[in-house]
């Protein structure tokens, strides 16, 4: 009997939290941003997206455009190969097999299917960070996120593996608590060697 009276006062007393509470080291939940990584992986990453329509706005800037530009730059050319190699074709085969030579390479290679997934905006907010290392083979990498007086900071402690010159380029994603527009973000980056 005590150990239900136990229990019940410890799911009591855990719902009494207050809801200002900073949230001090948790482990946030990663979200996987593949399609905008395939197109846009490597360089400065800083992302705070708190709204649907800032999410649209990276996803043009990182996924859309990129691609649009790429095909842009190099349908004329690919387009005259595959019409000197294939004479007497029509235009919807060439087409055809325009999109099969882009989406056989990157950065168009496992993009044609893409979907960016679906979040809560009104329950959390995604933030990017880019954790690319040098070494001899992918680094580990911890996250942890603080939230406390108005400053939430995304930490990574980032693992590398000897002194090969290879760049192992990755960025890291999570879904966090709803982080209010006056809070100050911050993204910490501490790197060590195994």
């Amino acid at each position: 009997m005590y150990k239900y009276f136990l229990v019940i006062f410890i799911l009591i007393s855990s719902g009494c939290e207050d809801a200002n509470e900073s949230i001090i080291d948790i482990i946030p939940d990663q979200i996987d941003m593949i399609c905008m990584d395939i197109v846009s992986m490597g360089g400065t990453l800083n992302a705070v997206i708190r709204t649907q329509q800032e999410y649209e706005e990276i996803i043009e800037q990182r996924f859309d455009i990129p691609l649009q530009t790429y095909w842009d730059g190099n349908y004329e050319s690919v387009l005259s190969n595959i019409m000197d190699r294939n004479p007497g074709l029509s235009a919807y085969e060439y087409e055809e097999m325009v999109r099969e030579v882009f989406y056989t390479y990157l950065p168009f290679r496992g993009t044609d299917e893409c979907e960016h997934p679906t979040i809560d905006f009104g329950a959390y907010t995604l933030l990017g960070v880019d954790a690319g290392a040098g070494g001899c083979e992918k680094p580990e990498i911890e996250v942890q996120y603080t939230s406390q007086n108005g400053v939430a900071i995304l930490s990574l402690f980032i693992t590398t593996f000897g002194s090969c010159e290879a760049w192992h380029s990755q960025n890291i994603w999570v879904l966090v608590p709803k982080i209010s527009e006056n809070t100050d973000v911050q993204f910490e980056k501490e790197y060590g060697e195994n």
